[in-house]
């Protein structure tokens, strides 16, 4: 059954030509009127009995990713090492894109340095890989050649290569400024 609001009714009842009319109508409203509030009464503690006390979420807290260096991975955070600090490796970090046929075509390494002024070590983010790799330089090259286990990272006019032990290139990239 539909119900129309309760001016609706006042607006019929006052219509009405006869008093007759209008007290039965009116008698009529009142009883709608009396129906609404009871049934909007009875809705509400129906909501109040069956509601829960206390909701808990078990949907895990957006940023809640928190590492042990303070560092939120959710928002692109990671510890470095070098800097000593949680940095954005994509937006502090030189991007090397993968070379080898056997690598993910859609990651990227990332290398960082200390600072522009200090090379003497450079941090290696490896896509997939806990942690970085903390290389030192190879003192009797020139143009800059860090090496770690069996990775070398070569720099020549701007170009960096990571190599593995045998030479092959795995990642290449360009510093970008």
């Amino acid at each position: 059954m539909e119900l129309y609001p309760l001016e609706f009714y006042l607006c019929l009842i006052l219509q009405l030509k006869t008093s007759k009319m209008r007290k039965c109508l009116y008698l009529m409203f009142l009883g709608l009127v009396s129906i609404q509030l009871a049934c909007s009464n009875s809705q509400s503690k129906n909501v109040a009995a069956t509601s829960p006390v206390k909701q808990v979420s078990t949907a895990p807290i957006s940023g809640a990713d928190v590492d042990k260096h303070g560092c939120k991975a959710s928002a692109g955070y990671t510890w470095s090492v070098l800097k000593n600090s949680c940095i954005r490796v994509f937006e502090t970090g030189i991007s090397l894109a993968p070379k080898a046929a056997h690598l993910d075509t859609t990651t990227v390494a990332h290398i960082v340095f200390k600072s522009d002024d200090e090379d003497a070590q450079v941090e290696v983010f490896l896509p997939n890989k806990e942690g970085s790799l903390l290389m030192d330089k190879i003192a009797e090259e020139d143009a800059g050649a860090w090496q770690k286990d069996t990775f070398t990272l070569r720099q020549w006019r701007g170009m960096y290569m990571l190599n593995d032990s045998k030479g092959n290139s795995l990642y290449e990239g360009m510093a970008v400024k």
